[in-house]
């Protein structure tokens, strides 16, 4: 064994010596990563993935739930200012149902669950007390539900119940503040929804009684959701509604006079008196079905007939006396008397009609039209006729406009005829041909200016070409001439020049060098 792992080591050894220096510092940084690595894996793997076990908490919930986790030893952390509270993941739903059994976390707010909890000895008032704060916690318990509410306070007034049974009973009230989640805005629904869930969940509380604001005080019910339809029209709504209608029939005049006198030859004012109050009229009409002879349908009939003969006239005192039968004929004494009686009854029934008429939201009750026309270009008698003309057709738009039919029309028209010499003449429409002429002539010119722009860039280039090729044409100056002599030529010397010499001789005249060398080497 120890043979093994002494040659386990020799050859780590060999293996490492064979390695450069720098392969021994990647071989060893590659350990040292490797090895740093799992030990924040194990770190990591060792420490408990936690979750949220409850949010949206008060500080006395918080402090209440973390006070009973760390006395089971269970490890917790506190985040997001003290309102949520971690735990392992594996213990959330474990916990959730043991401190949901304890009753963790405890509010202190009174539920109706709770009222079992009181025992004896609880007074009256008490009672009321408790019951009062049941009820606005269950109520702030509903609200939290809807979507778009983080949390809820709700403040319930209850009137004081009377023992007699006469005297009125109070209404109660109810202010409520909703903390809005960040960037969620309520829809009219919802709104709605809430007034509705307050009203029907406390007894005689109507709706104008509640008032729900945001956190930023701002009123929830701001497009009075809840107000009664058609109770009446403030001063806007009426000003709109006069406006409106005195800009509709103005539109109507100026276009029909415009038509007959031209379009700039009319001026006209209209003002109209509307009556905003809403009446609702009920009738109950009784009518007979034979309206003929003013008479109803037989629904029931009665006849009762009655006759006496025997001895005695019929006759006697009026009355009865007493141990006489009232309505039976008295006897008298030697005559034979003769009595008969014939009584029918019949009811009539006749037709009843019980209408209720609705009045609309607005009434025209008055108008009055002023109309100016320009008498430049008309006569006397133009004038006057056409005075009559447009008196009886501005009479006729107001008779069919306002609400009374019958009204006295006298004075609510006035024609005024004037030279205008405030309104300048409008220009004339643009023709056809007109605006066909506009737009040739902006193409024209167009065309002309983008040609102009050529030429003038192209005159510009051929003369910057001319003044370059002139430039390249022009005599360079001689200046004094360097001999510089030839890098590859080689230095003349001496002996040099002997050589080329006789290299030159050898060349031309092989015979005299020849015997040239013949002589050098008899001298040796």
């Amino acid at each position: 064994m120890n043979e093994k792992l002494l040659n386990l080591k020799n050859k780590l050894m060999d293996f490492w010596n064979a390695r450069s220096k720098t392969q021994k510092t990647i071989i060893a940084s590659s350990v040292g990563a490797f090895v740093v690595i799992m030990i924040l894996v194990s770190i990591f793997a060792a420490k408990p993935t936690l979750v949220p076990l409850y949010s949206n908490l008060s500080p006395q919930e918080t402090g209440q739930i973390k006070a009973t986790l760390d006395s089971r030893g269970i490890k917790s952390e506190i985040t997001n200012g003290g309102t949520t509270i971690k735990v392992p993941s594996e213990l959330v739903d474990t916990l959730t149902v043991e401190l949901a059994a304890e009753g963790i976390p405890d509010s202190g707010e009174i539920y109706f669950s709770s009222f079992g909890e009181g025992g004896f000895g609880t007074t009256q008032e008490e009672f009321e007390m408790r019951k009062n704060a049941a009820v606005q916690s269950e109520l702030k318990r509903l609200i939290k539900r809807f979507e778009g509410v983080q949390d809820a306070e709700v403040m319930i007034s209850l009137p004081q119940q009377s023992v007699f049974i006469g005297e009125e009973q109070g209404t109660a009230s109810a202010s409520i503040v909703i903390y809005q989640k960040p960037g969620y805005k309520f829809k009219d629904e919802q709104i709605e929804g809430l007034y509705h869930l307050v009203s029907k969940s406390v007894s005689n509380l109507p709706i104008e009684n509640i008032v729900i604001t945001n956190q930023y005080f701002e009123h929830l019910d701001q497009k009075n959701l809840f107000a009664e339809k058609n109770a009446g029209v403030n001063f806007t709504d009426q000003y709109e509604i006069q406006k409106q209608v005195e800009r509709d029939i103005q539109r109507q005049v100026q276009q029909m006079l415009g038509l007959m006198m031209g379009r700039d030859k009319v001026i006209v004012t209209v003002t109209a008196d509307i009556d905003t109050s809403k009446v609702n009229t009920t009738s109950n009409i009784v009518k007979p079905i034979d309206e003929e002879n003013m008479k109803g349908i037989a629904i029931s009939a009665e006849k009762i007939s009655e006759s006496f003969v025997g001895d005695g006239a019929a006759g006697g005192q009026v009355g009865a006396t007493e141990g006489d039968i009232p309505n039976y004929p008295a006897q008298s004494q030697g005559q034979n008397g003769e009595y008969e009686n014939i009584e029918e009854r019949i009811n009539y029934d006749v037709t009843r009609i019980m209408e209720t008429v609705e009045g609309s939201p607005y009434k025209v009750k008055d108008l009055g039209i002023q109309v100016a026309i320009d008498n430049t270009e008309l006569d006397d008698q133009t004038m006057q006729t056409l005075g009559g003309e447009i008196q009886n057709m501005l009479n006729g738009i107001i008779k069919t406009t306002i609400d009374n039919k019958e009204a006295d029309l006298n004075g609510k028209v006035n024609v005024t005829w004037q030279a205008f010499n405030g309104i300048e003449p409008m220009p004339a429409a643009p023709t056809f041909m007109d605006t066909v002429q506009n737009n040739v002539a902006m193409i024209i010119g167009g065309v002309l200016l983008l040609l102009a722009i050529i030429v003038g860039l192209f005159l510009f280039l051929r003369r910057n070409k001319k003044k370059e090729a002139i430039e390249d044409l022009a005599p360079i100056p001689e200046g004094p001439i360097i001999d510089i002599p030839d890098v590859n030529e080689e230095q003349q010397t001496e002996a040099g020049a002997r050589r080329k010499q006789l290299e030159k001789l050898a060349k031309e005249k092989p015979d005299e060098f020849a015997k040239l060398l013949r002589s050098w080497l008899a001298e040796d």
